[in-house]
């Protein structure tokens, strides 16, 4: 465990990236109220799948943005004397701590747009942009669920790569894409009946914990 507590710490040095993701999420907030604002003064109001659409996006960028730092490591974990297991655990632990972070720092944001009555304007972005929860806990993990499947699945991609090169990504992304709709099956019949934030969240964490577990058999013999 301290050598995957190592791991964590060589993410964390990377402060260009971590310094980078925190005002990505900044920017994102800030485009996004600008872009509500817009639209509202425009029509009159905001379509939610357009704000769906910016989300989507923002969740896509922060993942994406992990993956040469990631593909990186792999090699230089190994070198300095960490095993692949290491290496593995240690990115998922980081991925959790980032999880919680982004998660708070948005729940945080839309803390601010409600006291502020919509940035001073009555503008709800991060209000109607995610499914509302009447809990905090509750909004907190719809706002981190998300950061748990795309995370995950740029780790597997990464370790794909690693092991099989293009064309073992390629299958990969077939045989990913048929696990997770199998799991959105499984999760819908398991969550019947249950109130949409639930069932959305459970769908996107099972999804992700499929995708790390399958990253972990494929990291094990993976070259460097």
């Amino acid at each position: 465990m301290n050598h995957a507590i190592d791991i964590v710490r060589v993410h964390l040095l990377d402060r260009r990236l971590v310094l980078g993701t925190l005002a990505g999420v900044l920017l994102f907030v800030a485009l996004g109220v600008g872009i509500t604002a817009a639209e509202i003064a425009a029509s009159g109001s905001f379509g939610r799948g357009f704000a769906i659409g910016i989300i989507g996006g923002a969740y896509g960028g922060v993942a994406g943005a992990q993956a040469t730092s990631l593909s990186r490591l792999l090699p230089f974990s190994v070198a300095m004397g960490r095993t692949r297991r290491d290496y593995y655990l240690g990115t998922v632990l980081f991925v959790l701590l980032e999880t919680l972070v982004l998660g708070a720092l948005l729940f945080l944001f839309l803390g601010v747009e409600q006291l502020t009555g919509g940035w001073g304007g009555d503008v709800r972005f991060l209000g109607a942009g995610w499914e509302a929860v009447g809990n905090p806990v509750g909004q907190f993990v719809v706002f981190a669920a998300p950061l748990l499947l795309t995370l995950p699945m740029v780790l597997l991609g990464v370790v794909l790569h690693a092991r099989w090169g293009v064309p073992g990504l390629v299958v990969g992304a077939v045989l990913a894409g048929a696990a997770a709709f199998g799991v959105v099956v499984a999760t819908g019949l398991l969550t019947i009946g249950a109130p949409i934030p639930v069932a959305d969240t459970v769908r996107l964490v099972a999804i992700g914990a499929v995708f790390a577990v399958a990253g972990w058999f494929v990291v094990r013999r993976s070259p460097v």
